[in-house]
């Protein structure tokens, strides 16, 4: 069974992504990356994205906008930050350990190095 059908509210996947952008756009060193953005548009994007990585379905575009590809590109320092960003709305949200540990393991294969 993958990550996705074990997931009891499927739509914690875009609450997750919605308050780790809220977080993301409101952080001094990482907003300035972010402007111009369409976090509506971001939002959905990664959560689509998200939930196909995660084994669930595919609605839309489930691959990476230019914005998201851009953050593929923030020094390590700035990748660091953002990764310690996303560990506050898998806490809050209450995710389970399994969606936490692949939400973090895609997290660290898009870091940079």
């Amino acid at each position: 069974m993958n990550v996705y059908d074990q997931l009891s509210n499927p739509g914690l996947i875009e609450r997750i992504t919605r308050r780790f952008y809220h977080l993301v756009t409101a952080d001094a060193d990482l907003a300035p990356h972010y402007e111009g953005v369409n976090l509506e548009d971001l939002v959905f994007r990664r959560t689509t994205f998200m939930r196909a990585a995660l084994g669930g379905p595919v609605h839309g575009a489930a691959h990476l906008s230019t914005a998201e590809q851009a953050e593929q590109s923030l020094d390590p320092a700035l990748g660091d930050l953002r990764r310690s960003l996303v560990l506050q709305p898998l806490h809050d949200s209450g995710a389970p350990e399994v969606l936490r540990k692949a939400w973090l393991k895609n997290e660290d294969q898009q870091r940079p190095r």
